[in-house]
């Protein structure tokens, strides 16, 4: 049942729950939206080049945070597989959990599935309430957020830098490219790398 699902948490409570060890973040969108954002000060496995040669600085100065989680969902459908999987469920034993979406709807479901098949297993189950988008309003210079959060609009995807964040989605988009050098970019391209 849905009424079972997460606690719903605002930006501020999540964005300080994302600095804690003891926490795994899940990411419940389709895997190529988790490809180009997600929260940061977990497990990174996309670095830009700046980064990989900041990598020892970054290691010296590490804080404590949430390891991530990409259950790498084509639909929505594909979630109750990856939770069954026994190497899953070990991530997630005695943890506190968080997930995340874009607007929060699929952490209702999502949250309530896990919360019936794994509620007893971990610490707490969370949810961003209203998902990304309210997020990063809360936290214009971007907070915890890295890369860019896929949208349902005219802008195909946006992250807290863009001054258009919000718009109406008639705004021309930059498609030559010269934007990408003031944003983290954190995928690749499958064809080409």
């Amino acid at each position: 049942p849905l009424t079972k699902g997460g606690k719903h948490v605002d930006a501020l409570e999540f964005h300080s729950l994302l600095e804690k060890e003891s926490t795994v973040v899940i990411d419940v969108r389709n895997h190529y939206e988790a490809v180009i954002g997600r929260f940061d000060g977990q497990d990174q496995k996309y670095k830009t080049p700046q980064e990989k040669g900041k990598e020892e600085e970054e290691k010296s100065t590490a804080r404590e945070s949430a390891t991530y989680l990409d259950p790498r969902m084509r639909k929505s459908t594909d979630f109750p597989k990856w939770l069954a999987r026994p190497e899953t469920q070990a991530k997630l034993q005695n943890k506190t959990v968080l997930m995340y979406c874009t607007g929060g709807v699929r952490c209702e479901k999502a949250s309530a599935y896990m919360n019936s098949q794994m509620g007893e297993s971990v610490k707490g189950i969370y949810q961003l309430q209203v998902g990304v988008e309210r997020y990063l309003t809360q936290f214009p210079a971007g907070g915890h957020s890295r890369g860019k959060n896929f949208v349902f609009d005219g802008r195909g995807v946006a992250s807290a830098k863009d001054t258009k964040l919000g718009g109406d989605g008639n705004e021309d988009i930059d498609t030559t490219g010269d934007h990408l050098e003031s944003h983290d970019v954190v995928g690749k391209c499958t064809s080409c790398d």
